[in-house]
């Protein structure tokens, strides 16, 4: 059958899916449908439904002990797919770099991938050295939709569909698949919720695991209070838990020379009082995972201060105590890099506890806490989806009764709008003292998920405040040009700028000023609400305020003595 006659012919699902043999814990996850050719089909349902088991069956992958069942088809014969999975072990080995992976894609496949990478907001002279490992979970995923696009498969399947792309790069992507889809491609994604926009491009497929899909349905239970755990991590709502002062980051170039490295923060300054949330807000690629991994101390080069309950904290992690480790928790939008494949979840537990004796809660309570099914307990973390291990990270994280909470991609843990039901989780840590930092490229989820944000850009902060104030009246450039929906340059980790690294997308630099000197974090005229800015020309008062989706309800008050200190002094997250 030639390519264009299969894209002429429809994809056939009968009964497909996929079964535990001999398990009455797991019914297993099937569907029938037909998807014709230039349609597009969305399979939704809740965490932990079989969604991505679906896309990693259709895709011709099987995990250990699981097996295929029923039919898929185009023609008589199997389909030709294009995964791009959330988990991008399928994709590429660590030793990878971009260029290997369009090398070994291009070898006959027309067109080329890196034609769509302008589509998709990629620069291939900044990344194509890059390991593929070392991209930002939305640069990942942007690569492999311009290695499938460029293929000849006659469908493309996406998992996750909303957890890793901005909105501007959904949209991006929604005018690929249109593209594809008028050629008589066939299009399947996977995703938790889907707003109802979207279903004049996609027809939506419910998936359900029968009765264990009723209970992924909630991440946790929505109960009004939920009690804290573990000692308070501060008695002081007001006093400072995390202090960055001029931390800087970089991390070795793969390549000839040795000595060459890659600058992925640039002198961060700001702090997080006990009890409170900071938004980490930025494009894809500013560097946020990255300055989480530098608290974290997982940075391979770093400088400046880093202090946790008013103790320094060393530049590596090996080097810190394991007080200091327990008291710093990370969870990586990447969970299954965290987790040890090998040990089943009662064994990850039960290892958490024995690094934290104090803890109270056995493993039975966190997943009836975080509303996971018991059978969990004795599978490994490749048996489980990407959602439910991205919240048996959270749930080995929280174990520790942690007192700062880093958080890298909070959308995977399903924290939306359309499903707030982990935030009274978390109001019980705040209660007991507990910091958080989230990290986001969503406007609408950094405003629901922080009290103040910080918006990144080229691995530096542009401007730190309370949020409502921010999001609603911003005094940067470079966060303007963010809520509009714009897409800045590429930052090049290789060649950092001199000067404001904003200045190539804005349209108020004034020359040599701009681009010669770097300006510092500082508050305006003396204001005394907490808002600070590096900006040698920042907006005025009559600027145009951008539209966000939607509007948290209940902002909070910064109190007076949050006000902000002395120019040169850390931002105090109110």
């Amino acid at each position: 059958m030639t390519e264009n006659a299969a894209q002429d012919l429809p994809l056939v699902l009968d009964q497909f899916g996929v079964a535990l043999p001999d398990s009455r814990e797991f019914p297993g996850v099937s569907v029938s449908t037909v998807v014709g050719p230039g349609e597009a089909v969305a399979f939704t349902g809740p965490i932990g439904s079989g969604k991505s088991l679906l896309l990693l069956a259709l895709g011709g992958i099987t995990l250990p002990a699981f097996r295929i069942q029923g039919s898929a088809s185009v023609g008589k014969r199997p389909p030709r797919v294009a995964l791009v999975s959330q988990d991008r072990r399928w994709a590429a080995l660590p030793s990878d770099t971009v260029a290997a992976l369009l090398r070994m894609q291009n070898s006959g496949s027309k067109p080329d991938a890196e034609a769509y990478f302008p589509a998709l907001f990629l620069d291939s002279k900044k990344i194509r050295a890059l390991h593929f490992r070392s991209l930002s979970s939305s640069e990942q995923v942007r690569v492999l939709l311009c290695l499938a696009l460029s293929g000849p498969e006659e469908v493309i399947a996406l998992d996750g569909w909303g957890e890793c792309l901005s909105p501007l790069e959904e949209r991006a992507t929604l005018a690929l698949f249109r593209d594809e889809m008028r050629r008589g491609r066939k299009i399947i994604v996977a995703a938790r919720s889907f707003a109802p926009e979207l279903e004049a491009t996609f027809r939506v497929v419910p998936v359900g695991l029968g009765e264990m899909a009723q209970s992924a349905l909630p991440l946790v239970r929505r109960a009004p209070k939920v009690e804290p755990e573990g000692p308070r991590a501060s008695s002081s709502r007001t006093r400072v838990l995390l202090e960055l002062k001029n931390v800087s980051a970089t991390r070795a170039l793969q390549s000839l020379d040795p000595s060459a490295r890659l600058v992925v923060i640039r002198a961060v300054s700001f702090w997080v009082r006990a009890g409170k949330s900071l938004a980490l807000l930025g494009a894809p690629g500013s560097g946020k995972t990255a300055l989480l991994e530098t608290i974290q101390g997982l940075s391979e080069r770093r400088v400046g201060r880093i202090r946790l309950d008013g103790v320094p904290l060393a530049a590596h992690a090996e080097k810190r105590s394991k007080r200091e480790r327990r008291a710093l928790q990370l969870v990586l939008e990447d969970a299954r890099s965290c987790v040890d494949p090998d040990e089943s979840v009662q064994a990850i537990f039960t290892t958490a506890r024995r690094e934290n004796p104090t803890g109270t809660r056995q493993v039975e309570a966190w997943l009836e806490r975080l509303h996971l099914p018991a059978r969990l307990l004795h599978l490994a973390p490749d048996d489980l989806s990407e959602g439910e291990v991205a919240r048996l990270a959270l749930a080995r994280a929280l174990s520790s009764s942690p007192h700062a909470l880093l958080i890298d991609g909070p959308r995977k843990l399903g924290l939306s709008k359309a499903d707030s039901s982990l935030l009274p989780l978390l109001g019980a840590e705040y209660e007991r003292g507990m910091a958080a930092i989230f990290a986001t490229s969503d406007p609408a989820l950094a405003r629901l998920l922080g009290e103040d944000v910080a918006i990144l850009h080229a691995g530096s902060v542009m401007e730190i405040g309370p949020t409502d104030e921010v999001l609603t009246a911003p005094l940067h450039p470079a966060t303007a040009f963010l809520l509009n929906g714009a897409r800045p340059a590429q930052f090049d980790p290789r060649d950092p700028p001199v000067g404001c690294p904003f200045v190539p997308d804005c349209a108020k630099r004034v020359l040599p000023t701009c681009s010669e000197r770097t300006p510092q974090l500082a508050s305006l005229d003396g204001r005394k609400n907490g808002r600070r800015v590096a900006c040698h020309f920042p907006l005025d008062e009559a600027t145009p305020r951008p539209t966000l989706p939607f509007s948290k309800e209940g902002s909070a008050e910064v109190p007076r003595e949050n006000a902000a200190p002395e120019s040169g002094t850390p931002h105090p997250s109110a």
